[in-house]
């Protein structure tokens, strides 16, 4: 470092490398007026080499005026800083170093060899969540963590922002999104809030920004930890609502290959590419698939592998708090209330306490994360493939996360209650994703239970159906030779309404329903281009849809 003594105060002037181009830098602290914290700027020599106009942008700054004769040029730095060891200047936080010998960049806090610290830029700290401490890990254990256990949304919120600093060492293909969606009193924000606690302030949580390349900024100033901006509903523009704003963004926060943007200014560079490496919190009021279901649009299977949604119970089934034990006197909304001041006071210590360890134990990370992730797919999504197979491979992260973070004294969870926790968001995300096919396990559900109700359908041992003789007012019958059942329309159409009122009032909703009832084989083809088939019975002809009652046992006992 090289300093310079002007007429008022002391300026100091050191070289730097770039992390990205390679490229040098120079670090300016300068004094400032009326004694004032002093400032600090990172420019390019060829800026500071401009020196008159480079000395008035430090007054623009609030500088104490320099001393123009003293002012070294960019050659006198070069020649006195250390060539040997050039300190580097990094845009963004994360891991940093070659395995195993890495070291954990957060703004102010830097783990690993002291002597290979990079200088993080001043524009990076103020955009990043993990701004500061406040308060201590085991009160954040007591109050934050422990609860937790009691809401897989909150849970599954703090394995999410930690899983960010994981996705080095695992082997998903690609970053992911975690959308908790639910209306308003439910305590979805509880969720975010806990997320927002492990790293930083609960005032320091991300906006919506209206621009792509802000966004993708954003995303990269949170590399390797977890981007959580704030609730969708704030992130439309009035031509684009928050939830389609939330899928146009996917591939930029997820898909781990950001796009590149160009500057405004015609003839000039495209702005540099930004990787979003990171894990992202967020929350709606409904789910993004629901949304767009409504309106008749279609999402992708790489959507849903990367936007991974948990629909929140309403209020009146205790919103978040799932797993509230019976002798908890504390109302679900005190619940929420407790874990929002506890995060208030107690945040940050949680994040630094996990990139301590995991740098400690960083040369066996990666064959950790892929034996926890074998396990759960093992438990869970044995025979998954395609895109519920990734989907289970972000589960199988979120439960190495609960499983490290309680080999570092983080999360105060079981084995048994980390598996509880992540199955159930397993089975949720697919819930979520795949609207038709866990409708129609449902409904096959409820259909089941009312072949077993005595008197609901008639029973029909053997013989042909066109001896089978029926009241007028019959809602179906199960021909058991054949174990097929067959119902009427509106009998079906009934069932639906009552055992998934998100189906009722309009065909298209019924529609999809029956088509993956098609696809599991359980709902045989219709005759023509119907759903049902012309069945002859002792009354005569009527139109029915016909199940297979063995395939749809081996469906229900699975789920």
């Amino acid at each position: 470092m090289t300093d310079t003594t002007p007429s008022t105060g002391s300026y100091s002037v050191a070289i730097y490398e770039h992390e990205t181009d390679k490229t040098d830098r120079l670090r300016i602290t300068f004094p400032r007026t009326n004694g004032r914290d002093e400032g600090e700027i990172i420019v390019r020599p060829s800026e500071y080499n401009k020196r008159s106009q480079f000395i008035d942008k430090l007054m623009d700054l609030g500088a104490l005026e320099p001393d123009k004769h003293k002012w070294p040029t960019f050659a006198q730095i070069a020649e006195s800083a250390n060539q040997d060891c050039v300190p580097i200047v990094t845009p963004t936080i994360g891991w940093k170093g070659e395995h195993p010998n890495r070291g954990f960049l957060l703004p102010g806090y830097w783990v690993g060899d002291p002597s290979a610290e990079p200088l993080l830029m001043p524009g990076a700290r103020d955009d990043c969540i993990a701004n500061g401490v406040a308060g201590d890990l085991l009160t954040w254990k007591r109050e934050v963590a422990v609860p937790a256990k009691w809401s897989p949304y909150v849970a599954i919120a703090l394995l999410t922002s930690f899983a960010g600093s994981l996705l080095v060492y695992s082997r998903i293909r690609e970053g992911f999104i975690v959308n908790i969606a639910g209306q308003s009193s439910t305590g979805k924000t509880s969720g975010t809030n806990a997320g927002v606690s492990v790293w930083g302030d609960l005032g320091n949580a991300s906006i919506w920004d209206s621009t792509p390349r802000a966004l993708a900024e954003t995303a990269a100033a949170h590399r390797d930890i977890c981007l959580i901006p704030d609730d969708t509903e704030l992130a439309g523009d009035g031509k684009t609502s928050g939830l389609e704003r939330l899928q146009n963004d996917i591939h930029t926060l997820a898909s781990g290959k950001p796009k590149r943007h160009s500057k405004s200014v015609s003839g000039r560079d495209q702005l540099p590419r930004l990787d979003a490496r990171c894990t992202v919190l967020a929350s709606s009021p409904e789910t993004v698939e629901d949304h767009y279901r409504r309106r008749g649009l279609k999402r992708t299977d790489g959507d849903r592998v990367r936007l991974l949604e948990m629909r929140v119970p309403d209020a009146s089934e205790g919103g978040i708090w799932k797993y509230r034990p019976d002798d908890e006197k504390r109302t679900p909304s005190e619940l929420s209330d407790a874990l929002y001041v506890a995060a208030t006071k107690n945040h940050g210590v949680a994040g630094r306490a996990w990139i301590d360890y995991l740098v400690s134990v960083q040369t066996t990370l990666e064959e950790d994360v892929a034996k926890y992730s074998r396990d759960f797919i093992q438990r869970y999504a044995k025979d998954a493939s395609g895109p519920k197979l990734r989907i289970a491979e972000k589960g199988g992260c979120l439960f190495a996360v609960a499983r490290i973070a309680r080999k570092a004294k983080i999360l105060p969870w079981s084995t048994e209650c980390a598996r509880e926790i992540t199955s159930f968001a397993y089975q949720e995300f697919l819930k979520a994703g795949f609207p038709d096919e866990a409708d129609a396990t449902t409904f096959m559900g409820a259909l089941h239970a009312r072949l077993k109700t005595k008197g609901v359908f008639l029973k029909v041992r053997d013989g042909a159906l066109n001896s089978v003789d029926l009241p007028a007012d019959f809602d179906g019958f199960a021909h058991q030779k054949t174990s097929k059942v067959y119902i009427r329309y509106d009998a079906f159409v009934d069932i639906c309404e009552q055992c998934l009122p998100s189906r009722a009032g309009g065909q298209k909703q019924i529609g999809s329903l029956i088509s993956a009832l098609q696809a599991s084989g359980v709902l045989l083809p219709g005759h023509g281009r119907g759903s049902t088939q012309d069945t002859t019975i002792a009354k005569g002809k009527l139109k029915l849809l016909v199940f297979d009652l063995n395939v749809m046992r081996k469906i229900t006992s699975k789920s």
